[in-house]
């Protein structure tokens, strides 16, 4: 089947008209008339676009069959991971004289995760690491030191990123720029923003430039050089996620509640 009988195939499936379709798509109905009746191909550019419209891969456009486990885009990967995640986990804490099934034991896991939220499954002090699951936090695979769990207390490295976190100018730029990612910034902006002192605000920025999670940029406006700010690359976004993770546990530490499924250690 060649893509064009294969987007009519996906579109009638879906009972949306060319003119639906098309409109979605941002192109003319007798476009989408020509694709369907193989007049002409959809650019390449727009074969994501057509792809997320029918929730689908673009394999499936060309009508590939590919393997369901491989064929994930990265929204599916998260559901899939946790799937795998809390079924392995299961597995180990399996007994086969069990009166339930293993497959039933993993769907009563699942909705007691989902009814009671701080409810927390877990391997500790495992011969190669830990294993730690919660429906808040997810999953976690920590490498077990070889000098022993303790030594993580004695990393000066974290220390500098607490002290930056204790400061409220620096927690509130940094939340800023997090929920306006792409956007770029001044010092006075970012101060009348944060409502913090301008001062406090270039203090945060200098410090998040520095940690490569901002970069910053000169252009010259009446002989003046103003100095503007945006997020560096991918690798600032991957600092941020990693940021993220920290925090979600470390609340956690904070709030914990003395509540487990399947617990070892």
């Amino acid at each position: 089947m060649i893509i064009g009988e294969k987007i009519a195939e996906m579109r009638k499936a879906k009972g949306i008209t060319q003119e639906d379709l098309a409109t979605t798509i941002g192109v003319s109905a007798q476009t989408v008339s020509k694709w369907e009746n193989s007049v002409s191909m959809p650019d390449i550019m727009l074969l994501p676009v057509i792809a997320d419209i029918f929730e689908v891969s673009i394999d499936t456009l060309f009508d590939r069959n590919i393997d369901k486990n491989y064929n994930l885009t990265p929204y599916d990967v998260y559901d899939s991971l946790e799937e795998n995640f809390i079924f392995i986990m299961q597995k180990a804490f399996y007994d086969n004289n069990d009166i339930i099934t293993l497959e039933q034991r993993v769907q009563e896991c699942k909705k007691v995760l989902e009814s009671n939220t701080k409810m927390q499954s877990g391997i500790y002090e495992g011969k190669s690491g830990a294993v730690y699951f919660s429906k808040e936090t997810g999953g976690v695979l920590l490498a077990k030191k070889s000098e022993g769990w303790e030594s993580l207390f004695e990393d000066e490295s974290v220390i500098k990123m607490l002290r930056n976190l204790s400061n409220d100018s620096y927690r509130n730029v940094i939340h800023y720029i997090c929920s306006n990612i792409g956007g770029t910034y001044t010092a006075s902006s970012m101060a009348k923003r944060c409502e913090i002192a301008i001062q406090n605000a270039q203090s945060a920025i200098d410090t998040l430039v520095e940690d490569n999670i901002l970069r910053s940029d000169t252009i010259e406006i009446d002989n003046n050089i103003l100095y503007v700010y945006r997020f560096n690359n991918l690798e600032s976004k991957a600092r941020i996620l990693m940021l993220y993770i920290s925090l979600t546990y470390l609340k956690r530490f904070d709030k914990f509640v003395s509540s487990f499924y399947s617990w070892c250690g």
